[in-house]
């Protein structure tokens, strides 16, 4: 696995307090131009928070980790950039993720508009 390059209308995994190297801790990222899902690696417990940059300034952010709904915090919000009639920004949100070491833990989506 290997960290993408940055794109500002397409959700993005930031990074986390679960790492071990640049990525590793990410089995798999899932997106769409209104989600993202990520699986991070479960054989081992842990837990920390999970940063996502998201391409949207709207606060109807749904999110889950293991398949429950939980609340993000918007760490902040980056600057809204206008090029002609494209217009670029959003927002990093964190969620705390915990996992305890089963095959259903690691797993977070975020739905936004």
């Amino acid at each position: 696995f290997h960290v993408k390059p940055v794109h500002a209308s397409i959700p993005q995994y930031v990074g986390s307090e679960l790492h071990f190297t640049c990525g590793y801790e990410v089995q798999s990222i899932s997106t769409t131009a209104k989600s993202i899902e990520l699986q991070f690696k479960n054989e081992s417990k842990r837990s920390g928070f999970v940063y996502l940059y998201i391409p949207s300034f709207s606060r109807a952010i749904h999110v889950t980790m293991n398949r429950i709904s939980v609340r993000p915090e918007i760490v902040t919000r980056t600057p809204q950039v206008i090029r002609g009639n494209i217009t670029y920004g959003g927002q990093i949100i964190r969620v705390y993720l915990v996992m305890n070491g089963s095959s259903t833990d690691g797993n977070v989506s975020c739905q936004f508009r």
